[in-house]
């Protein structure tokens, strides 16, 4: 009978493959798929690939195959990656890299940190930093750190060629008010950006606060009440000054009457009624 059950098992053998194993003792799984499954999937995940455009991150996710074949498409993925047809970016993540008469080329920063932006179709995060300032028009420097806002706290990480801070929020992240968080880190940070000066800087962003719908603008005012209290002075001065149908009393009196701020602007004819120096 041992004879015979070897003999049935090679059989067997060069029809099926183990994928895990289980015991009783040892708690592990065996799975035996059929090898044609396997070699039609393999097949299917890189028909996929193929179809992905170059220098676009992709998870296995993105792929559109069963969960339960999860672990077979990672398998392949890092095959691919040993091949030199996939690079891989982090865990779970890889693009096909762009081959040009100069070299090898990487995707744009926006691929880098797309996962880190949006996840199950809902906003999580934000570029802010001197990425946002870049975009914004407030400087032409190009940086090699990325900034993320986000609601909570998370470590730095690195990708590729760059650094990605996370900058905690304390606004709640929508897809809604993205912009107009972005619009209130650049007061934040007015006294950072390179390659300006903070006149300029304000008259670009007034600008932009000024193009705002009325409901807009006053969104703007609630979320920056949740700001540190120089920003709510320097808002408050610039949506008086700009935007005279829009009520400021609300960040007014969120204000220490006797507290100034050194900020370093001309602009603002208002600037001392806010303490503004």
């Amino acid at each position: 009978m041992r004879h015979l059950a070897a003999v049935n098992f090679l059989i067997i053998r060069k029809k099926i493959k183990i994928v895990l194993f289980y015991g009783v003792k040892t708690r592990h799984f065996i799975i035996f798929a059929p090898r044609n499954n396997i070699i039609m999937l393999t097949r299917s995940i890189k028909a996929c690939i193929e179809e992905m455009p170059q220098n676009v991150v992709f998870s296995y996710r993105d792929l559109s195959l069963k969960e339960s074949a999860s672990a077979t498409v990672v398998r392949t993925l890092n095959r691919m990656v040993e091949r030199g047809e996939l690079t891989k970016l982090s865990k779970g993540r890889y693009y096909k890299p762009r081959v040009s008469s100069f070299g090898t080329m990487l995707p744009n920063r926006e691929e880098f940190i797309k996962d880190l932006l949006w996840a199950n179709g809902r906003t999580i995060g934000y570029i802010t930093g001197y990425l946002l300032f870049l975009q914004m028009g407030l400087t032409t420097q190009v940086p090699n750190i990325l900034e993320i806002g986000i609601n909570g706290k998370k470590n730095a990480i690195e990708r590729g060629i760059y650094k990605i801070r996370f900058v905690s929020q304390p606004n709640k992240i929508t897809s809604a008010n993205t912009y107009l968080l972005q619009l209130l880190d650049c007061l934040k940070y007015i006294r950072n950006i390179p390659d300006t000066t903070i006149d300029k800087s304000v008259a670009l962003l007034a600008n932009k606060i000024m193009a705002l719908e009325t409901d807009k603008k006053n969104r703007l005012l609630i979320l920056g009440s949740n700001y540190q209290p120089f920003v709510r002075a320097l808002l408050g001065a610039i949506m008086e000054q700009y935007c005279p149908e829009v009520n400021v009393e609300l960040l007014k009196k969120s204000l220490n009457p006797v507290s100034t701020y050194k900020i370093g602007i001309s602009i603002l004819s208002n600037a001392k009624n806010w303490n503004i120096r």
